[in-house]
């Protein structure tokens, strides 16, 4: 979970339980309600940069959405490693680079200046 000004985001599902069954959530925790959802995710490991949300998925996709609790807001998508059952995705981000591995791989992803906000 990743909290924000007045929401928390977090990544609900399985790993075991098959791509595209994971759901991100925005929820405002004092009220006890989900702001917002988006449904088709792969389960995954959730970083918070600047205003940005970095989910790394178990799919191997890395999907950039800003991090706000009006609503799901995706800006980009891409397929950065294979997919893997055998273990969690977690990725560490030091001075704008992204370091993210699969079973076998590991890569360093350069985020460009606006993803160097830590």
């Amino acid at each position: 979970c990743l909290p924000s000004n007045s929401g928390v985001f977090a990544m609900d599902g399985r790993q075991d339980a098959g791509s595209g069954s994971a759901v991100l959530k925005c929820i405002d925790v004092e009220a006890r309600r989900v702001l917002w959802e988006r449904a088709g995710f792969d389960y995954g490991s959730l970083l918070r940069v600047g205003d940005e949300l970095l989910v790394l998925t178990c799919g191997g996709e890395l999907v950039r959405v800003s991090a706000v609790v009006g609503g799901y807001r995706e800006t980009a998508r891409a397929k950065v490693l294979r997919a893997t059952d055998s273990g969690y995705r977690l990725p560490a981000l030091a001075g704008g680079h992204l370091y993210v591995r699969d079973d076998d791989t590991l890569k360093c992803l350069d985020l460009g200046p606006a993803g160097g906000r830590e």
